[in-house]
This record gives structure tokens, C-alpha cells and sequence, in this order.
């Protein structure tokens, strides 16, 4: 019996180390919960329409991108590669975007600019652009959302690229959503706004980006941030 001891000793402890090592990779594995603010919470869904259509995760900082492919995203979208380039992309979406062209163009349009016919008339993009003024323009005055969700989800690739530090990525996003969450009274009604600038800034509509936006408004889906999130 005494023989049989040290060998049984041996075996617990190797069995130990097992344990010890196999809890260790459990932990690691399992999703990270998210221990954000309802605030931040409710910033981070201001970017759930691209969030989305990435297939990424709404309830974390980062997404879950790795840090390649956001870096990758930012440079294509925003040809930004270090946090300078992002800083200026953000500071540039938060003070004009592409809103300062759709209000001035609104303005024109509404006044009967005879200056701003001539110029439709030799440019097929900008009578396209009219065109869209002119269908919901009236419900749209500016295009809040499709500069400020677009900053969002620009402040997310970069924390996940490495771009931004935490603390900083979350002092943009609350100011981004301050001025999101006093400019629209619905999820929906932010949903259009974006969806509307992207069809004037990039052309026609995405259907990738409306199935994402049907899914994310379905009552039924419980994953959507916007049903878990009230508006106010």
C-alpha cells in the first residue's frame, strides 16, 4: 500500500495541473461579457447598422474585429494607418461630414438656385443627388446620422486596430451619440437618416445595408441592440 502512495500522489497532482491549465483555457475562450454603462451601451448602438453588416459583435468595444482587418478597414474607408490619420477623419465627421454639401445643396434646391439648374443639368451625379433632396429632403434636413454612426463605428475599427486607447474611444463616442440621441426620437428614424446619406454620398441603395437595418428593427430579434436598448 505504502508502495502505491507516492504514485498516486504523482497522479493527483498531474490531474491537478490538468484541472488548473483546462479552467484556464475555458475562461479564456468564453465571450467576454461587456461591462459598459447603459450610456456607452446605448453609444455603441448608434453603429449597429455597420456593425451589422460586418457580421461583428454589438456589445463590445472592439466588435470582436481583429486587429488586421480593422486597420485594413480603416485605411481602404478612411485612408487613415495611425491614430492621426483617424483623429482627423473623426474631427472631420464631427464638424462638416458630408451633411454641410446635403444642407447646402438643400438650401439651393429649395430656393430655386437658377445657378444650381445649369450646374444638374452638365452633372448627371449631382442631379442624382437633387434628385434624393428632392424625394426626402423635407424629412431629412440634414444628415446627422450618416456622419455621426459612421463616427462611431470609426472610433470601434480603431480601438480594435490599436489606433485608440479605451478611454479616449469612449470620450468619442459619447460625444458622437450626445448629438445622435438630440437629433432623431427613434432608432428607426436614425436608421433612415443613415441609410438616406449613404444613398446620396455613395450611390444607390445597398441592399445589405437595408437587410440589416429590417433585421436590427424585427421586434422578434432579441440580439438587436435596438430592442434591448430604449431610444430614451
Amino acid at each position: 500500500m505504502r508502495t502505491l502512495l507516492p504514485a498516486l500522489a504523482a497522479v493527483l497532482a498531474a490531474a491537478a495541473v490538468l484541472l488548473f491549465f483546462g479552467v484556464r483555457r475555458y475562461l479564456a475562450s468564453r465571450p467576454v461579457a461587456p461591462a459598459q454603462t447603459p450610456a456607452r451601451a446605448w453609444g455603441l448602438a448608434t453603429s449597429a447598422l455597420i456593425i451589422e453588416v460586418n457580421g461583428a459583435r454589438h456589445d463590445i468595444l472592439g466588435a470582436g474585429f481583429r486587429a488586421e482587418d480593422a486597420a485594413a478597414t480603416l485605411a481602404s474607408a478612411w485612408d487613415s494607418t495611425d491614430r492621426a490619420g483617424v483623429r482627423k477623419a473623426l474631427i472631420w465627421l464631427e464638424s462638416e461630414g458630408d451633411r454641410r454639401r446635403w444642407e447646402s445643396l438643400r438650401r439651393a434646391f429649395e430656393e430655386g438656385d437658377p445657378e444650381l439648374e445649369d450646374r444638374a443639368f452638365a452633372d448627371p451625379a449631382l442631379r442624382d443627388q437633387l434628385e434624393i433632396i428632392h424625394r426626402v429632403g423635407q424629412r431629412h434636413p440634414s444628415l446627422v446620422a450618416w456622419d455621426l454612426c459612421r463616427a462611431v463605428a470609426a472610433v470601434r475599427f480603431a480601438f480594435a486596430a490599436g489606433f485608440l486607447v479605451e478611454a479616449e474611444s469612449w470620450q468619442w463616442i459619447e460625444r458622437f451619440a450626445t448629438v445622435i440621441r438630440s437629433s432623431f426620437n427613434s432608432w428607426r428614424e436614425m436608421s433612415e437618416n443613415y441609410i438616406v446619406g449613404r444613398e446620396f454620398a455613395q450611390g444607390p441603395a445597398d441592399p445589405d445595408l437595408e437587410a440589416a437595418q429590417h433585421r436590427l428593427l424585427d421586434p422578434a430579434n432579441q440580439a438587436s441592440p435596438w430592442n434591448r436598448i430604449r431610444w430614451r
